[in-house]
Order: C-alpha cells, then sequence, then structure tokens
C-alpha cells in the first residue's frame, strides 16, 4: 500500500513539473537562374508537409500534417515523441509524459509513459475527441459521452454519468469539458478553485491546465479560474479570441486578428510568440509554447531543456 501511495504520489509530482521548447530554423528552397546568379525563390511547402495542429506537452511537442502524419520532437524519454506509423491521424494531444491521437476511423492510440494506464486507450467505443493530461487521458465517445482511463487519485478519471459533451480538456488532476448546452463541468482536484468554473456564461471550448482552466466564452472573451499567483488566469479583458490554451503556469490564445496574446510566467519566454505572423491555432505546455502559422510552418518559444522547441526542417518557419 505504501510502495502503491509513493508511486503515485511521484507520478503526481512529475505531472506537475511539466517541462518544454526553443528556437526555430528557416529552411528555403533555392533556385539560382542563369541570367539572374544569386536571384532566391522561397518555394511553398508541399501541401501534405505543412502542419494543420500542433500540441505542447511537458517537454515534447507535436504536430499534425495535412496527409494525417505525425511528427513529434523533444524529450523522448518514455517514448512519447516516438509516434506509430500506418493509418493517418485525425487530430493529437501531448501530455505530461505520454501522447494520444485520434485515429480516421475513431480509434485512440496512444503511446509514451504508461505506468498508470493513461497510454492504454479503451479499445471498444469510437470517439470524437481526445485530450492527454499528466497522468490521465479522456476522450468524448461518439455518443457525446466522456471516456478517461489513467490515475485517478483525485477523481480526475471519473466524468460524470448524465450529461454529454462537446469536447473535454484533461489537465494535471482535473479534467474539465463543454456539455452540449454550452455550460462548463470539471471533475477531480480543486485546491485552487480550478474544477470550480463560473456559473451562469456559456462557453464554447475550454482548456485544463495543471491548476487553472480557462474557456473561451461564446462571446469571444476569455475567461479563467483557478491558480493564480503568476499571472495565468489574469485573461486580458479587451480582446476577442478564437481559442485558447492554458499550460502549466502561463496561456495563450489566437486572437480573431489571429494574432497570439499570452500571460502568465515568462521565465524562459514561453509567453513570447512571435506578434507578427498570423497563426492558427496555439498550444501552451509547460514551460514552452507552440502555434501553427496560417502557412502551415511551426513556430515554438520557451524552454528548449529536451529540444521541445527544435521544430524539424519542413515544419519550422
Amino acid at each position: 500500500m505504501g510502495t502503491t501511495r509513493a508511486r503515485i504520489a511521484d507520478a503526481t509530482d512529475r505531472g506537475r513539473g511539466w517541462r518544454p521548447i526553443a528556437s526555430a530554423k528557416l529552411a528555403l528552397a533555392v533556385t539560382v537562374a542563369g541570367a539572374a546568379l544569386g536571384a532566391l525563390t522561397i518555394s511553398p511547402p508541399p501541401a501534405h508537409a505543412q502542419a494543420t495542429a500542433v500540441t505542447a506537452g511537458s517537454s515534447h511537442t507535436c504536430a499534425l500534417r495535412a496527409n494525417g502524419k505525425m511528427r513529434c520532437w523533444g524529450g523522448d524519454t518514455d517514448g512519447q515523441a516516438s509516434p506509430p506509423t500506418g493509418p493517418s491521424f485525425r487530430s493529437v494531444s501531448a501530455g505530461g509524459f505520454h501522447t494520444c491521437a485520434l485515429r480516421a476511423n475513431g480509434k485512440v492510440r496512444c503511446w509514451g509513459l504508461d505506468n498508470l494506464g493513461q497510454a492504454s486507450p479503451p479499445t471498444a467505443p469510437s470517439f470524437r475527441s481526445v485530450s492527454a493530461g499528466g497522468f490521465h487521458t479522456c476522450g468524448v465517445r461518439a455518443n457525446g459521452k466522456v471516456r478517461c482511463w489513467g490515475l485517478d487519485g483525485s477523481g480526475q478519471s471519473s466524468p460524470p454519468t448524465g450529461p454529454s459533451f462537446r469536447s473535454v480538456s484533461a489537465g494535471n488532476l482535473h479534467t474539465c469539458g463543454v456539455r452540449t448546452n454550452g455550460k462548463v463541468g470539471c471533475w477531480g482536484g480543486d485546491d485552487d478553485g480550478e474544477a470550480s468554473p463560473p456559473a451562469g456564461p456559456s462557453f464554447r471550448s475550454v482548456s485544463a491546465a495543471t491548476n487553472h482552466t480557462c474557456g473561451v466564452r461564446l462571446n469571444r472573451k476569455v475567461r479563467c479560474w483557478g491558480l493564480d499567483n503568476l499571472g495565468q488566469s489574469s485573461a486580458p479583458i479587451g480582446p476577442s479570441f478564437r481559442s485558447v490554451s492554458a499550460g502549466t503556469f502561463h496561456t495563450c490564445g489566437v486572437r480573431m486578428n489571429r494574432k497570439v496574446r499570452c500571460w502568465g510566467s515568462n521565465g524562459s519566454g514561453q509567453s513570447s510568440l512571435p506578434t507578427g505572423p498570423s497563426f492558427r491555432s496555439a498550444s501552451a505546455g509547460a514551460i514552452h509554447t507552440c502555434g501553427v502559422r496560417m502557412n502551415g510552418k511551426v513556430r515554438c518559444r520557451g524552454s528548449n531543456s529536451a529540444g521541445q522547441t527544435d521544430v524539424p526542417p519542413g515544419l519550422s518557419g
């Protein structure tokens, strides 16, 4: 019994200490014309090579390409950055030390650390979406019900049985989801109020992190709750947002003008994505952030302790 508790405590500590990003390298295709020696032609990347989504985990990052293939980089101590080959994927979610993705047939495939069953998805049901947390994973089934697996010491893997959900987000010791009526429901650890969403407003999306949670309301404003010791829950009041992603101690969102705005901890530059380019999406990890630009290239900023911000050639830009 004591051994089991010690293992779970160790797992929890690792989950609270997610680590992740570095510098992006620009790859250019160069054509030298005979009469115009030295003239450069920047060729657009092949459509299949472009990223459609990116997800930042603890110390690793994964990107989904337009052809449904996966590319991951960064920390790979438990195989979390070594995706399986074969069938294509529709979405991907990087957790603490594991990664899960949704295949085109609705089945979930996970890889990486599986000490608590977080990378062992159920084989029977089909899913609409999947979200990998610190040491647990949750997904929305085709019938709108949420199914979770992995660590459940705080009830983070025990969703309510009644309501149907549009989406779900697995944090460290808690989980939140948007119900079909637009209300947010949360379960699991609530030490800092991270599982106590505000009453009243309806939400488009929600993102659960370590000790705080953020969501985009119907009016496109971001509302956060939970720990705010570093400003991670102090969302800007003015701008409207397309999406929001909560990291360990920082939060980032894509504004309506497709610029990325971040707040909270910036000790490693994780809240400093470039202000110039326009982005399709952004994902806040432990101590790094990555985003997909409109041209399908990936930009990352923040800690690069395990190479999690070293975007591979062909995707960087």
